[in-house]
């Protein structure tokens, strides 16, 4: 027989009316004060009550039955052992997310790294491509300057075409257009430069001239 409890307070917690101490998470056997005496003690139900006390095993009570004191203390190192299992389970458990949150955490500094990469290696691209412009502009001022100027024409073109033709005028345009990029790719090459290598270096070019006000 056996009335068998656990502490859940994380101090520790006396029974004064029946002089019982319980030490943090410590299970014990209240029929050691006798179950009668446990029973009707006031500070074992406020315990109950505040949920400072759990109940894991309650035999029923037999007064004329000897207390099996071997029995009584399987019980509770049993009960015990699981209290101990169930810590140790939880621990573990909090290792695991520690572990897989630093995880995380490295991952993301890397993801973080690697867009500061992108962004640096992206200015440093533009900074050269504006160097490259701004030495091509000095060495051939007059040229750049109408380099820049037809661009900013074909765009007012591109524009005024959008707003005003039809379909079919807008693609017979747009070959105009295409040919008159060529032909400004093929004056800039003539005259020995190796900067331009696609339309859309073109484009990128002329912007930058447009940034430097030429």
């Amino acid at each position: 027989m056996a009335w068998v409890v656990q502490s859940t307070h994380g101090g520790p917690l006396e029974v004064r009316d029946i002089n019982l101490m319980f030490g943090p998470n410590q299970i014990r056997d209240l029929d050691i004060v006798g179950r009668e005496n446990a029973e009707r003690s006031n500070d074992i139900k406020y315990l109950f009550t505040k949920g400072w006390l759990r109940e894991i095993r309650k035999d029923a009570f037999t007064a004329s039955s000897p207390q099996d004191m071997s029995g009584v203390q399987k019980i509770v190192e049993e009960a015990s052992k699981a209290s101990q299992d169930a810590k140790a389970a939880t621990e573990a458990l909090n290792d695991k997310l520690s572990q897989e949150n630093k995880a995380l955490r490295d991952k993301m500094s890397k993801m973080e790294s690697s867009q500061k990469e992108c962004a640096e290696a992206g200015e440093k691209k533009m900074d050269q491509l504006i160097d490259m412009v701004r030495a091509f502009a000095e060495a051939h001022p007059a040229e750049a300057r109408a380099t820049a100027a037809a661009m900013r024409n074909i765009k007012a073109e591109q524009k005024q075409v959008e707003e005003e033709m039809s379909k079919a005028e807008i693609e017979a345009h747009d070959k105009i257009l295409n040919m008159k990029k060529k032909q400004l790719k093929q004056n800039i090459e003539n005259l020995g430069q190796s900067v331009v290598k696609s339309d859309d270096d073109v484009q990128e070019k002329l912007d930058a001239m447009d940034a430097l006000d030429l």
